[in-house]
């Protein structure tokens, strides 16, 4: 965050400056022992000088350095962790100065990537979304890989960036439908709409209302409110947009008075984001400025925000529009092909965080929503441990311009951010500590479980509002792979976690923590060889628990749990030992150490 923040500060804007980075549509996903990046004709996937994305190889990277390997951390992807590599979504190019100065500026980042990975080898993709459009992730893939950032689709409507860049927000989008929007002006309102809500989270609450002779919402049962801004929500909005018929005359007084007293409704009461509000006005144009309806609902403070979206290419009503967009704290664009949409609707994300930018010195810490990390190498892999995807979390935060102008500006840089599998946050609550029938579960404030064993936590009231307590449930168990049902008498413990809007949950059958044996003994010091209670083939250790690993899988394959307990416990009667915790202090110290992480269980274990 400070390094990519000081980078853009450091950088002096060039117009005609030369670029060297690795363009990940034109890296070629040849394994180790395969060949080199760039098959014939192909280039080395390294964009260099301007020439447009996927250029010849650029100076100072060597072409055995770009050689792509398969790596089971990267879900079996072909990756080099020694560069990160940009992805530009379609519309999105290197000419554009802006971009262009973006990208040489972020190539600091492959410090701060490569430092990172080393001082924690858990992590698994780093990135960094400029405003400007474009994507640098680490490491170097082709695209796509999956993950968070997968695909061909614009980030910037991504969760992990939209919740960073934005504060919640109210927002009530108006949508001519009077007899003048037809044809093409109503195919791209509908559009600009649907981009609108593609930018919307479960944080945000929205709705929108046809406005002709009269202004109503075009979901019947969203009458007179805003609703959450979850898929559920949003598919419903999205597909009664079809349904919006052109016919009568826009009365534009009744619309922008309904959407502001709306607005002022869930501003009094608590309801809402209780953030920042506004109302999209989506028309083919105004017949005036409507100035005495924001002098009495909107003026002097300006709590709402006012966006304005012409649509076709008449531009005789603009003059109106815009001033209603600038008189009020906003932003217009015109719109007169579908090809524009996304670039435009985009652009009030960055008014939206200029009070953020401008005001805030913290940097909001993130947490997208859990979304299944598809394995896309795991296709090549022969393996029988490549799962087809596993549950991940993105933590993001905004990245913020400091730079100094005449004019004071409050510009969003971008986003950076990590993908965090949910399998890593698992083992911050270790399994042995709450014992084989015990387990641990995660709730977001806005409902949505992190993990949990079946999916399905049962007191989801207290756990969203945050709050810390406990109690007690009967509660139906499966065992064996469901072919068994049993009743079982439940204590559960939930406790807020600081600074996240997480709330963790631990469950335990009643009667567990009575009791506790510990040896009290280290491993190391005992002056017996701890390995003779293990010979033979007559104990187990459960799958999921996990004493010691090593922090890179693939250096170290073990077949079972118990091989893989037996092999640590040798490495202790070697000289020079010394027990890590679940994170490695620094990479000088990772390396000295032998790149493992234990826990203190095994240690006194015995």
């Amino acid at each position: 965050m400070e390094a990519a923040e000081q980078a853009a500060l450091a950088h002096k804007f060039d117009r005609h400056s030369s670029l060297n980075y690795i363009n990940s549509r034109r890296l070629s996903d040849l394994f180790l022992g395969m060949g080199r990046t760039g098959g014939q004709g192909d280039g080395p996937g390294v964009s260099s000088d301007g020439e447009g994305e996927g250029a010849a190889r650029g100076p100072g990277v060597d072409e055995g350095d770009i050689d792509l390997m398969m790596d089971p951390h990267f879900g079996y992807l072909p990756v080099n962790t020694n560069f990160s590599c940009v992805l530009l979504p379609s519309g999105i190019h290197d000419r554009a100065a802006e971009v262009r100065n973006a990208i040489k500026w972020s190539e600091y980042l492959d410090q701060v990537f490569i430092g990172n990975y080393e001082l924690d080898p858990t992590l698994t993709w780093q990135f960094f979304g400029s405003a400007h459009g474009f994507l640098r992730r680490y490491p170097a893939s082709k695209w796509p890989t999956g993950g968070s950032s997968g695909g061909d689709e614009d980030f910037r409507t991504a969760p992990w960036y939209l919740s960073a860049a934005t504060s919640p927000k109210d927002l009530v989008i108006l949508v001519d439908g009077s007899g003048s929007m037809s044809g093409s002006r109503r195919d791209l309102a509908r559009a600009t709409a649907s981009a609108i809500l593609d930018t919307l989270g479960p944080d945000d609450f929205v709705n929108i209302l046809r406005f002709a002779d009269t202004t109503e919402s075009i979901v019947p049962c969203f009458k007179d409110m805003l609703v959450q801004g979850n898929r559920a929500n949003i598919r419903e909005l999205r597909n009664a947009l079809d349904n919006v018929k052109p016919e009568n005359i826009a009365n534009f007084s009744s619309a922008l008075i309904t959407a502001f007293q709306l607005l002022h409704r869930y501003n009094r009461t608590g309801l809402g984001s209780q953030c920042n509000q506004a109302i999209m006005i989506i028309t083919d144009g105004a017949p005036h400025s409507f100035r005495e309806i924001f002098k009495e609902y909107n003026w002097p403070h300006m709590p709402v925000r006012v966006f304005t979206y012409l649509v076709g290419k008449d531009a005789v009503n603009a003059p109106d529009l815009n001033w209603m967009a600038c008189a009020n704290k906003g932003y217009f664009v015109q719109i007169g092909s579908n090809y524009e949409i996304r670039e435009k609707v985009l652009q009030y994300v960055e008014v939206m965080a200029r009070p953020m930018v401008m005001y805030q010195n913290d940097h909001p810490i993130q947490w997208s929503p859990v979304f299944a990390d598809t394995k896309g190498g795991c296709l090549q892999s022969t393996g029988s441990g490549c799962p087809e995807y596993q549950l991940t979390t993105s933590v993001s935060t905004p990245i913020f311009d400091r730079r100094n102008y005449s004019v004071r500006v409050a510009n969003l840089l971008g986003v950076v951010g990590v993908d965090v599998p949910i399998q890593q946050i698992k083992k911050l609550v270790p399994p042995y500590k709450l014992g084989v029938n015990g387990y641990s579960f995660i709730v977001d404030n806005n409902g949505n479980v992190l993990y949990h064993p079946d999916l399905r936590p049962l007191m989801r009231h207290e756990m969203i509002d945050q709050k810390e307590g406990e109690t007690e449930l009967n509660v139906k168990v499966h065992c064996d792979n469901m072919k068994r049902v049993t009743t079982r008498r439940q204590k559960y413990f939930y406790h807020p976690i600081e600074g996240t809007q997480f709330t963790l949950g631990i469950a335990l059958p009643d009667g567990y923590g009575i009791y506790e044996v510990q040896g009290e003994e280290e491993i190391k010091h005992s002056p017996f060889n701890v390995t003779e209670y293990f010979k033979g083939s007559n104990w187990k250790v459960h799958p999921d628990w996990v004493y010691c690993e090593y922090n890179h899988e693939s250096e170290h394959v073990f077949h079972s749990p118990e091989e893989q307990v037996l092999h640590f416990i040798a490495r202790t009667r070697k000289p020079g030992w010394k027990w890590m915790s679940l994170r490695p202090r620094s990479p000088q110290q990772d390396k000295e150490l032998g790149k493992y992480q234990c826990c203190n269980r095994l240690k006194n274990q015995y």
